[in-house]
C-alpha cells in the first residue's frame, strides 16, 4: 500500500488526525457484516466533560 505517493499522503494525514471511529468498507462476503474498528479507548474527546471522557473510558475498557 506504501509504494505509491497518494497512500503515504493519506497515511500520514489519518494518523496525524486520530479520528474517534474508523470504519473499513471492505465487505468480506455477500453474507458478512462490516468490519467496524472501536477506535483508541485512552483518547479523550476535547469536547466533552470529564465525567463524559469517564463514562466513555470505562465502557470501552
Amino acid at each position: 500500500m506504501m509504494q505509491h505517493p497518494e497512500p503515504r499522503g493519506w497515511v500520514a494525514q489519518f494518523h496525524e488526525w486520530r479520528p474517534n471511529i474508523t470504519t473499513d468498507y471492505h465487505e468480506m462476503g455477500p453474507d458478512s457484516t462490516y468490519y467496524f474498528h472501536p477506535g483508541d479507548p485512552d483518547r479523550l474527546f476535547p469536547f466533552y466533560t470529564r465525567s463524559i471522557n469517564g463514562i466513555v473510558r470505562s465502557s470501552f475498557r
